[in-house]
């Protein structure tokens, strides 16, 4: 999840794998206008703006990733959804818990895992946002 589509606009080296939330206001038909709040494309959801938001209700987690910028560090929002414990049949030969797990909820991370070697079951615990 990203919000920063200036920093994205503007990056030669940003991929096109992901998605953007953006602000914009509907005027005719099929046509938007893209907010710049602060003169900014894309202001209102600057993380400056966010983050009192994500503050309040308790949503940072001590993980830090960057924008596409590379100059402004935030931290990413908490997992605070746990999804019923689901039970796959385990077929691989490694298990990476630290990648996230893909569920008709969304993408989750794994919160927990517990491989049952008798009956081949991998039952997963995630949490989603």
């Amino acid at each position: 999840m990203n919000a920063d589509f200036g920093g994205l606009y503007d990056n030669a080296n940003a991929g096109l794998i992901g998605f953007v939330f953006v602000c914009v206001y509907p005027i005719t038909g099929d046509d938007y206008l893209l907010d710049t709040l602060d003169g900014i494309a894309n202001g209102a959801m600057q993380w400056k703006r966010l983050f009192n938001n994500l503050w309040i209700y308790g949503r940072y987690s001590d993980l830090a990733t960057t924008t596409a910028g590379g100059t402004f560090t935030v931290q990413t929002i908490k997992k605070r959804k746990a999804q019923a414990a689901i039970p796959i049949p385990f077929s691989c030969d490694t298990f990476e818990p630290s990648e996230t797990v893909q569920t008709a909820l969304g993408f989750g991370m794994v919160k927990s895992a517990e491989q049952d070697t008798k009956t081949g079951l991998l039952t997963l615990n995630l949490m989603h946002e």
